[in-house]
């Protein structure tokens, strides 16, 4: 917000901003490694409807209260914010896409990887 004596918050505003920010409360995550698992854990903990794939199915089945899904286009139809922790940036670029397809608009990726922009252009100009 921009006042009369410049740029400011006020309280209003970021109570708002902060309850946009807690109320996303359906969310995927791809990936259940060592740490997509622990992301998806935490969240289920904390209440959140959380969606979850992986290729190996003891580490979807360690996310206990999470709701499995068949694959990453599954998911994005069940989650407003869906976060991926995959190995490789190779991994990253192929999942992205079937991601997209799936998702409504105004959904969410964030790719938790580490992984060099140039790879993340191309997936975030979809």
């Amino acid at each position: 917000m921009v006042g009369k004596d410049g740029p400011h918050v006020t309280q209003y505003a970021l109570d708002r901003t902060l309850a946009g920010a807690v109320a996303v409360t359906a969310v995927g995550v791809v990936g259940l490694g060592n740490i997509g698992g622990a992301i998806a854990r935490n969240l289920v903990a904390d209440g959140h409807a959380v969606t979850v794939f992986d290729l190996d199915a003891d580490r979807v089945a360690a996310a206990a209260g999470a709701a499995p899904a068949a694959g990453v286009a599954a998911v994005a139809t069940q989650a407003e914010v869906t976060f991926t922790s995959l190995p490789d940036p190779s991994t990253v670029a192929a999942v992205a896409p079937a991601w997209a397809e799936a998702a409504p608009t105004g959904s969410i990726l964030c790719a938790l990887s580490t992984t060099l922009p140039d790879g993340n252009r191309p997936i975030a100009a979809r």
